[in-house]
């Protein structure tokens, strides 16, 4: 569609690479390799893209430049008794001067008209008052952990992150660190041990087969909504993933039959060593299969100083072994859904999903975001030198 001030809302086309490759170089910097091209191959599931005429990115141009994107990333997704095809919406911008025109709502729209079922997870708060303002319904909620393994190196991640509060955030962040470790373990002992007799697998690089598919068939009984964790997403979601590597652990019964699966990987561009656990599930909900895959993965991540872990779910078996075991609770992101032809009010916030770190791109940088014990102190007392004048 074209708007008075030649503004041109459209499907993208193979003809607009060199627009869309200009648009991500000045957008995205020096991450733009990140997006374009080893991403799009990737995303569009083809290893040459000339073999596409369409792609599912949408683009508004102006003057013969890209000045707002938005895509989609394919997936199946289980929708209570059946398997539906799911868009997450990726990747939206609009450029500064062109914000506040409709652009942004345009570009979801059209998305929206090419897929049934529009979702997203990981968004800023103004896309998700957009999508809401458009129809959307607000699901369940994926809560995002991390565990904080060593003090050591974090000085230098606080001098950077707050300068003048530099000294006292290491101070207090020394003692908050002692105080939720100390708690932690505490914890820990008096849970005690909940492991079946189960072996578990070294960390090997992801790669997957029939076996996780069957593991997944299993599991999947146990949710209304999740994306389809088969062998064929698995591996493109782990195994071909560009820019990252994934390691998998597995745990197995006495009959040496799958029971468990973790998919993690190392932040190699992050500050300090960290680690990003991006699938956590078992066949049946059992707490000592989860338990015992955690313990594995940590005891592995210390062995390698690994100073911070994050962990993601919507599954209160896993949120609950979590906080047990000393992790910190530091996001909560929403699943905001919506279709063009169906009521989707059935999910609400009380049904049971799987929605972890590896949904959606919530985990599409090598690098991530590292938290610290002290930062919402940080916050407010930002807030109150600031009203103070000093």
């Amino acid at each position: 569609m074209s708007g008075e001030n030649s503004i041109d809302v459209r499907r993208a086309t193979i003809d607009d690479i060199p627009m869309l490759e200009a648009f991500y170089d000045k957008v995205y910097g020096r991450r733009k390799k990140y997006k374009y091209p080893e991403r799009w191959h990737w995303l569009m599931s083809s290893g040459d893209l000339g073999h596409l005429t369409e792609f599912p990115v949408y683009i508004a141009v102006s003057d013969g430049r890209v000045v707002g994107h938005n895509a989609a990333l394919r997936v199946n997704c289980k929708l209570f008794d059946r398997t539906v095809p799911l868009a997450w919406s990726i990747d939206t911008y609009v450029f500064k001067e062109y914000r506040g025109s409709g652009l942004g709502s345009q570009l979801q729209k059209l998305n929206r008209q090419d897929h049934n079922f529009f979702a997203s997870l990981a968004m800023t708060p103004t896309n998700q008052r957009l999508k809401i303002k458009l129809g959307a319904h607000i699901g369940p909620s994926s809560k995002l952990y991390c565990k904080i393994f060593k003090f050591r190196g974090q000085p230098e991640i606080m001098k950077q992150r707050y300068k003048g509060f530099s000294v006292l955030a290491v101070g207090l962040g020394f003692v908050a660190f002692s105080s939720i470790r100390a708690i932690g373990l505490v914890k820990e002992r008096l849970t005690g041990k909940e492991h079946k007799t189960l072996k578990t697998s070294d960390p090997k690089p992801a790669i997957f087969d029939e076996h996780d598919s069957e593991l997944w068939r299993r599991s999947r009984e146990r949710y209304d909504f999740a994306v389809e964790r088969d062998q064929s997403y698995l591996s493109w979601r782990y195994t071909h993933a560009p820019w990252m590597n994934y390691y998998c652990i597995r745990a197995y019964d006495t009959n040496n039959k799958l029971s468990g699966l973790l998919v993690f990987r190392l932040a190699d561009e992050a500050i300090e060593k960290s680690a990003v656990i991006c699938e956590l599930f078992d066949r049946e909900g059992d707490i000592s299969v989860i338990a015992k895959l955690l313990e594995v993965v940590e005891g592995y991540l210390r062995r390698i100083e690994v100073v911070q872990v994050q962990v993601a779910s919507s599954d209160n078996i896993l949120i609950n072994i979590l906080a047990k075991k000393g992790y910190l609770q530091v996001e909560n992101r929403p699943l905001v859904i919506d279709s063009k032809s169906e009521d989707l009010s059935m999910v609400d916030p009380d049904i049971s999903t799987l929605l972890t770190k590896g949904d959606h791109d919530w985990d599409q940088y090598p690098r991530f975001r590292f938290y610290d014990v002290v930062y919402p102190l940080y916050q407010w007392l930002k807030r109150v030198t600031q009203l103070t004048g000093r």
